[in-house]
């Protein structure tokens, strides 16, 4: 079994704790970053569609 979600989640915020010495600037870093990994291991994994939520937002069918 793939863990694309977790593994993108994990590598998201071991970047964001390069960014932690910058205080509250860094823990929204690490969100952000964790987020986008969250998001990119999870299409991976097959669990959202991207090219699905691309095309809804630029109005496509």
């Amino acid at each position: 079994m793939k863990h694309y979600l977790v593994i993108g989640i994990a590598l998201g915020l071991a970047l964001a704790f390069l960014s932690l010495e910058f205080g509250f600037f860094g823990f929204v870093v690490g969100l952000i970053f964790g987020a986008i990994g969250g998001v990119i291991g999870a299409h991976y994994e097959g669990k959202i569609d991207l090219r699905h939520v691309v095309d809804t937002v630029r109005k496509r069918d």
